[in-house]
């Protein structure tokens, strides 16, 4: 990239920053004001209409995730840095609350609205999906259990759940790409054990074996099909009529959706 065209970029913004940080305590209480409206309008786009629940009311979840706000903003480099880790914060702060064993499902209003914001990106019909199919919740859930870390745990929610790219987590993570996906690499079959072993005991032996292989194991097709005694078209038919429809009835459409990106094989 040449001077011109690094004149042509836009320059990050720092105005929430400098004015959260800044000695002027109406500035500061301006900025903390349009961050908590911009949490708000965001935890409300991802709830829908469960925004009307108890529990999972944007106003609290956004209130949540702005402690500790002074701190955040010192260690973030830019706006755009601060904003992404809040929402992140907004995210996991959803999930938790939807997780909670006999949450609340009393709605705010008799008869919330259901309105809608317009079209969802295919990231926002996936969070969306978090909040209304419990089987991807457990999708979810199995993932976090073996997760070694949180910065792990907030590596895979980014990359497989939130389908987010490189570029976008390395800013969120402040970290190296390639160090992320040597990361996701060791991570993987530890992942893929977590979230295909539960349905062992539901699938036969044959269509386990195929499983192992392909989405644990993750050989390549040829090796799995000389393994197997299965010629590919075969292959092909036992994953789309009976395995993956097994993981689909467990973890819902995005489930799987999450499953194959996690092993490689679907990224949006």
């Amino acid at each position: 990239m040449d001077a011109q065209d690094r004149d042509r970029q836009p320059v990050p913004s720092n105005r929430l920053r400098e004015e959260l940080l800044g000695p002027g305590a109406d500035l500061r209480n301006r900025a903390a004001a349009q961050i908590r409206e911009t949490l708000v309008q965001y935890a409300s786009n991802l709830l829908g209409p469960h925004r009307h629940h108890v529990n999972l009311d944007p106003e609290s979840i956004a209130g949540s995730a702005l402690t500790p706000l002074d701190a955040d903003a010192q260690s973030c480099s830019n706006d755009d840095h601060l904003l992404a880790r809040l929402r992140m914060r907004v995210w996991h702060t959803m999930l938790d609350r939807k997780k909670r064993r006999g949450h609340s499902a009393q709605p705010l209003t008799e008869n919330p609205a259901d309105t809608a914001d317009g079209p969802l990106t295919s990231v926002g019909e996936l969070e969306r999906a978090t909040i209304d199919d419990e089987r991807f919740v457990a999708f979810i859930e199995r993932l976090d259990a073996v997760a070694a870390s949180e910065r792990e745990r907030d590596l895979i929610h980014l990359y497989v759940v939130r389908a987010l790219g490189w570029s976008e987590i390395a800013v969120i993570l402040e970290a190296n790409i390639s160090a992320m996906k040597v990361a996701l690499s060791r991570a993987r079959p530890r992942l893929l054990a977590a979230v295909t072993a539960p349905l062992r005991p539901t699938l036969s032996a044959e269509d386990w074996a195929a499983t192992d292989a392909i989405l644990v194991s993750r050989v390549e097709v040829a090796t799995a099909c000389a393994v197997l005694g299965l010629d590919g078209a075969a292959l092909a038919t036992t994953f789309e009529t009976r395995i993956l429809p097994a993981f689909r009835d467990a973890y819902g459409p995005h489930g799987v959706d999450c499953l194959l990106r996690l092993a490689g094989y679907a990224r949006r």
